[in-house]
């Protein structure tokens, strides 16, 4: 339908007009709305996949983390120390990785209940 015309010739003057150029906003509109449908599932899943990944590998990580932290606040060198701190960094970096999905899902929730 996009591609269809109407020709008319009135009083021997012929006139050709393009009636499908009227559905060509709601075609874009069309367009648009399939690349952020796309964008949200791709989106989604990725979330669903991070989440999935976290549930099964933060708490080993976090336990052997913890565990090689316990060892090292034994020693008092220099160079453990800074390698103490690196290991106190990845702990929290992993728990804040592992509980920034469901609080933003939380958050997308309220808002859109609140909306």
């Amino acid at each position: 339908m996009k591609e269809s015309s109407l020709e008319l010739e009135p009083a021997g003057i012929g006139v050709s007009l393009a009636v499908g150029q009227v559905l060509d906003p709601i075609d874009d509109m069309t367009e648009r709305l399939s690349d952020v449908i796309v964008t949200a599932i791709t989106s989604l899943g990725v979330q669903k996949l991070a989440y999935e990944i976290s549930i099964i590998l933060a708490l080993p990580i976090l336990s052997v983390f913890i565990f090689v932290l316990v060892i090292l606040i034994w020693f008092e060198n220099k160079k453990i120390i800074r390698f103490r701190n690196a290991v106190v960094k990845i702990i929290l970096i992993v728990i804040i990785a592992r509980f920034c999905l469901p609080i933003s899902s939380m958050a997308n929730n309220f808002i859109q209940k609140n909306n």
